[in-house]
């Protein structure tokens, strides 16, 4: 029996290691998503996020009114990665839909039997495929759902060694803005996501399995302040495992194509910077973001880029 197999699949994947969400099963969705959220502290429940939106809040998807297409990459320590790809587009009169895919994991983890020899590599990943419909009510009012398929994967390469769990659920999020100035949200998370799996391959007492995602509150706003160069978000977040955090955002507009960020993501603080340029009538939007260590595993580097078209 691989040791480290037993470990993964006890609810808390190696990848949530990242941050400080360790040890909390779907951890790689709270990561976070698009380097502008993710600078200001992933503070995102009420800020326009573009084709990232539908991830802090499905009722921001096609707040801009205009199709967009996004990529990301997020790079850190010890082989992990997060990519994603997603697309959002408005249908008119009075709606909107985006289709996105999550990926991470990392690969070449090194496992072991019960005696302690090393026995080879595995590799590990996590999947969330994406698809949002909002739709408005009246002139300040947004209402919307995600319905995710979430994905885990473990294997070495071999049909022997091969493990896979699938949960599908959703999200739903509100908007309303108060004012030109101020928005406000309400979301919930992972309604219904058991991931679910049948270990007998790997296992010779194996069975069927099954993972709970938390289900996450999340409360916030999105303030453009009287300096027209400075906005402001705040999300407070709590889950049915009773936890909670504060995350705060600011940004801070340099001319009319520089912004500068700065976050607290309950703990600790996290610095990004995006700029936008156009090229052949596509506005493109590039923001990247600054991780430190949190046990000493290393610093990681998010890039997001979006296309408005």
């Amino acid at each position: 029996m691989r040791i480290a197999a037993v470990l993964l699949l006890a609810g808390a994947p190696l990848f949530s290691q990242i941050n400080h969400h360790g040890g909390r099963t779907g951890a790689f969705l709270r990561v976070g998503l698009g380097g502008r959220s993710m600078a200001m502290g992933n503070a995102g429940a009420a800020m326009p996020g573009g084709a990232y939106a539908f991830f802090s809040n499905p009722a921001l998807t096609g707040l801009e009114g205009r199709r967009v297409a996004a990529i990301s990459g997020n790079f850190m320590s010890l082989d992990r990665y997060a990519y994603f790809a997603g697309y959002t587009s408005p249908v008119p009169p009075k709606a909107a839909v985006s289709v996105g895919w999550l990926t991470s994991g990392t690969g070449n983890l090194r496992s072991y039997n019960s005696i302690g020899q090393d026995v080879g590599g595995i590799n590990h990943g996590m999947h969330a495929i994406y698809g949002t419909f909002m739709r408005t009510f009246g002139p300040n009012l947004r209402v919307a759902a995600n319905l995710k398929m979430v994905i885990e994967n473990i294997n070495d390469g071999t049909a022997e060694f091969d493990y896979s769990a699938l949960g599908v659920g959703g999200d739903v999020g509100l908007y309303y803005g108060w004012s030109d100035n101020l928005g406000l949200a309400l979301v919930v998370e992972n309604l219904g996501v058991d991931l679910k799996a049948n270990t007998e391959k790997i296992f010779s007492r194996g069975g069927n399995t099954s993972f709970s995602l938390p289900v996450i509150y999340k409360a916030g706003l999105f303030y453009t302040t009287p300096l027209s160069w400075l906005n402001v978000a705040y999300d407070f977040v709590t889950s049915n495992q009773s936890e909670f955090e504060h995350r705060f955002g600011v940004e801070a507009l340099y001319g009319d194509n520089i912004a500068l960020r700065l976050g607290y993501n309950g703990t600790r603080f996290t610095y990004g910077a995006g700029m936008d340029f156009k090229f052949m009538d596509i506005q493109s939007y590039l923001d990247y973001v600054f991780a430190s260590s949190v046990v000493d595993e290393g610093a990681s580097h998010m890039f997001s880029w979006q296309f408005f078209f």
